[in-house]
């Protein structure tokens, strides 16, 4: 629970208090603006601020190096936008993306329909690759957690979005975001594998991403937390999802994301990072596979 006078990360100086609980959520997995910024951004977030949250990517790159690991990029895109942006830019306000039953405020990310936001996604990855080149892959959830494209069919408030892109193909939406972010990474020297990794996503919105989006994007099965809810047979989305993979020449990729927030993680998916930490180099210097290791305890 956020104690009396916490401040949303999203909205800078604006102070939220124990009966919004919401931006906690938007800490877990946060998105490259939090880092970079773009000129569509220039100013939104403080300087400083995204100064030193890249410091500590940076850092986290090279404590993940250091043990043969690979460094994951992943986090939620599209997440809500500052209101006073919208202020100067209502023609860029996209779909509301919160929680309605945990959000004490109504909170909107971007219209990716927009050129303009394509360009501003495409920045950002170019900076973060110029800035990071140790990251080896870029994860991107989709929805949950105060993300989500306009007009999907997962939006916790309901499908929602401009009335001007209601009938852009969702394929179409996710092809032109997705080879925004790519472009970025080529042009910032980074030529890495682009990963989207679904959440609250519809049957036929997994058919349009297959059917849209190039090869080199790929898709994940296994998000139980997302299927659980989506679908009444889980497995059967991981197995459809995963035959779409192979028909499309995509790695068959499986995500397994934890389900009790960050201090149940050890009882749910691998342990907390520091327990990884110490996990890794005991395991190795015992001369024990710490891949196989971690399938058994």
């Amino acid at each position: 629970m956020l104690s009396t006078g916490s401040e949303d990360s999203r909205e800078p100086g604006k102070r939220v208090g124990p009966r919004d609980p919401y931006p906690w959520y938007t800490y877990w997995g946060p998105s490259m603006d939090q880092f970079v910024t773009s000129p569509l951004f220039e100013g939104i977030f403080p300087e400083d601020y995204l100064d030193r949250n890249l410091a500590d990517l940076k850092h986290v790159v090279e404590v993940v190096e250091s043990f043969g690991l690979k460094p994951i990029f992943m986090g939620y895109e599209r997440r809500y936008v500052p209101e006073e942006f919208f202020k100067r830019r209502p023609d860029l306000r996209g779909p509301r993306v919160d929680h309605p039953l945990r959000s004490m405020a109504a909170r909107y990310s971007l219209c990716t329909d927009q050129p303009e936001v394509q360009e501003h996604y495409q920045a950002l990855a170019r900076r973060l690759a110029e800035e990071v080149p140790g990251i080896r892959e870029l994860h991107i959830i989709l929805h949950d957690s105060g993300t989500g494209f306009c007009w999907a069919h997962g939006l916790y408030s309901g499908s929602n979005g401009p009335q001007r892109c209601k009938l852009v193909p969702m394929g179409n939406r996710m092809r032109k975001f997705f080879m925004a972010i790519r472009q970025g990474l080529r042009g910032g020297g980074l030529d890495i594998p682009l990963v989207a990794q679904p959440h609250g996503i519809s049957r036929p919105e997994i058919d349009q991403f297959f059917g849209g989006v190039p090869r080199d994007v790929e898709f994940t099965a296994g998000n139980w937390a997302s299927w659980s809810i989506s679908y009444p047979d889980p497995l059967e989305a991981d197995r459809y999802v995963l035959s779409r993979q192979r028909e499309t020449g995509r790695r068959c990729l499986y995500y397994q994301q934890h389900f009790f927030g960050f201090d149940g993680a050890p009882t749910s998916e691998f342990p907390l990072p520091y327990l990884l930490a110490m996990f890794v180099p005991a395991r190795r210097a015992a001369k024990i596979d710490p891949v196989t290791a971690l399938r058994h305890e």
